[in-house]
């Protein structure tokens, strides 16, 4: 039987657990091949998560800190170029020193009256810390289907609203509520009430959290890990503030050393 020159087209189904083919023969309508390979699943054993996850996580991560880093090089850049910071000097420079005010102090205080260049220069490089906010929904800029984004633009436009007013009293009253006096509500209600109500019940309170927790369930063993990295958050707090070149490695790692040989 005499056919055509075949006029093959090859189909191909990936997915995250196999990769299904077919080849067809168009001219000829024939399946030629067809079939489908499977493999391990590239996933977490324990929480079936995606191993794209915790490396899209880890380098949403390093992006954030590079950028964090970049953002304050830059604002100390420009902070000497408005003549606000010495030339010669680093962020060690803006760090809060004995009898400084603290930076929500300054920028509260930044409503009444001048602030000095120093000051200026330090509620400015704080704010840098912070990218701010950035809408990324459809349409115009304030719009958006996200529910926290719907908070955030609202608060924005709050601010504004007082700024254009002229409002600062309504400022300086919410600079302080929000930086200060809901975070120690959140900690009161987290962490002092529970541990106070822990205290006050006592013995039999903490035989009932000890058989509701086993010490070998996730949450215990959850909170041991975590525990234990508490050492190494220190120590990279600490890098974050000393180390400012590399030859500063060298120095930091004799002084520990020493330190832990000595002790």
């Amino acid at each position: 039987m005499e056919t055509n020159r075949p006029y093959l087209v090859l189909g191909l189904d990936p997915g995250i657990g196999s990769c299904g083919f077919c080849l067809l023969d168009m001219t000829n309508h024939r399946i030629l091949e067809m079939g489908s390979h499977l493999f391990d699943v590239p996933q977490e054993p324990k929480t079936k998560t995606s191993l794209a996850v915790t490396r899209r996580n880890a380098r949403s991560i390093r992006r954030n800190t590079l950028r964090t880093r970049m953002r304050l090089k830059h604002c100390l850049e420009l902070l000497k170029d408005a003549g606000l910071v010495p030339q010669d000097a680093d962020k060690n420079w803006l760090q809060s020193t004995k009898g400084d005010k603290p930076i929500l102090k300054l920028r509260s205080c930044g409503l009444d009256r001048l602030l000095t260049d120093r000051e200026l220069a330090q509620v400015l490089y704080s704010l840098c810390t912070r990218r701010g906010y950035i809408p990324h929904g459809e349409g115009r800029f304030g719009e958006t289907d996200d529910v926290e984004g719907r908070k955030v633009l609202a608060a924005i436009k709050t601010n504004n609203e007082a700024m254009e007013s002229g409002n600062w009293e309504k400022i300086k009253k919410t600079i302080p509520m929000v930086d200060f006096v809901l975070p120690w509500i959140g900690h009161i209600l987290f962490s002092v009430l529970p541990t106070f109500v822990i205290c006050l019940a006592g013995a039999p309170m903490v035989q009932a959290m000890k058989e509701f927790l086993p010490m070998d369930g996730i949450a215990m063993k959850t909170l041991f890990t975590v525990g234990s990295l508490l050492p190494a958050v220190g120590v990279a707090i600490l890098c974050k503030q000393v180390i400012n070149k590399p030859l500063d490695w060298v120095v930091f790692g004799f002084g520990f050393t020493l330190a832990a040989v000595m002790k």
